[in-house]
């Protein structure tokens, strides 16, 4: 059998152009339960800050929103949820070109501000942690 990586990578590899049902709501308003999303290799369109990617995560394929890199780490952020684990370049399988009929689904400020009110709730929990230890 055939895993979802491989198979993705590949088609990706002989085809210039994937496209993806969207299922889950992580990513509203921008894009809704149902759309379909187009998609190239990251090879080929190279995702930048505040792109929406398509991820091999632990828990599987993920589309979240490109909110950190730095070398070979980056970070990942679902629009209506937590930060994602680090996770190494190679895991961004795809970079979302396309919704529906709609350009690109790119948005820094988005990923800005959801990077910064992740950071301010991790470091707000270890203040807490300081004073009450």
């Amino acid at each position: 059998m055939i895993a979802p990586r491989q198979l993705l990578e590949g088609l990706l590899q002989h085809f210039p152009e994937a496209t993806l049902r969207v299922s889950g709501r992580c990513l509203e308003p921008r894009i809704r339960e149902g759309e379909r999303v187009r998609l190239h290799s990251a090879a080929l369109c190279r995702p930048r800050f505040g792109d929406v990617v398509l991820t091999m995560q632990p828990q599987g394929l993920r589309l979240h929103r490109l909110v950190w890199a730095l070398g070979d780490r980056v970070r990942t952020q679902a629009d209506r949820g937590a930060l994602d684990p680090v996770l190494e370049r190679r895991d961004i399988l795809a970079t979302v070109v396309g919704v529906g009929d709609r350009p690109r689904p790119r948005d820094p400020l988005r990923a800005a501000r959801s990077l910064l009110v992740s950071l301010a709730r991790a470091l707000s929990g270890r203040a807490r942690a300081a004073l009450a230890g």
